[in-house]
């Protein structure tokens, strides 16, 4: 559970996908920068100014945009295709977020479309996307985010708090497309509740029947 208590940090296998889908940190995608990304969850990554946007905007002011609609509707059909994910029309993947310098001492800012209703908060594999791609180098995020010095951990702000994250990728020989290497949730832990318990003795306890 989210909150200020004992961290409990929860790791995820290594995923089966590429990282980056098509094999590049940055594609243009009806007309716009994005990175598209696969930790998880296949995302895509683009910085709110490019569609006209602050992205800090309220979730329901941004659904209300229409001309914002049309264009995250056309980004989503063709990086689809691009991600090998084929037509996505009737689907809910990729899911779309977009990024914004941070407020609150976090690494980003995000919005995350699904498909072009915004979220009030980010799901867990979306943001293990959205904090992988904030380390491609060249990626649509790497002037945006503010990334720390050291460690993996970092916090993905959104609409109604943060997720922090920890997370490390492998960029390889030059020209290499990037690995995943660790991907975990940081959340917290902490009692909700106690209670006794009377266990029957072993001389009243029943006993199980026997098979011939």
């Amino acid at each position: 559970m989210p909150g200020t208590a004992a961290p409990v940090v929860i790791e995820f296998p290594p995923g089966g996908s590429p990282l980056l889908p098509t094999g590049l940190a940055r594609d243009v995608v009806a007309g716009t920068p994005v990175t598209c990304v696969d930790n998880g969850m296949p995302t895509v990554l683009i910085a709110a100014s490019s569609l006209n946007v602050k992205g800090y905007e309220d979730p329901k002011d941004l659904e209300e945009d229409v001309a914002l609609a049309d264009r995250l509707r056309a980004i989503r059909l063709e990086a689809g295709r691009l991600m090998g994910l084929g037509d996505v029309d009737g689907t809910t993947v990729p899911k779309l977020s977009l990024l914004a310098p941070p407020l609150h001492g976090g690494a980003i800012m995000t919005r995350t479309f699904i498909p072009v209703r915004c979220h009030t908060s980010i799901g867990v594999l979306g943001a293990a996307s959205v904090a992988a791609g904030l380390r491609v180098e060249g990626g649509v995020g790497q002037d945006l985010a503010r990334l720390p010095a050291h460690g993996d951990r970092l916090r993905i702000e959104h609409p109604t708090g943060f997720l922090d994250l920890e997370t490390s990728i492998e960029h390889g020989a030059a020209g290499a497309v990037p690995v995943a290497r660790r991907t975990a949730v940081v959340r917290t832990a902490r009692k909700i509740f106690d209670g006794t318990v009377f266990p029957r003795s072993a001389a009243t306890a029943p006993t199980p029947a026997r098979h011939s």
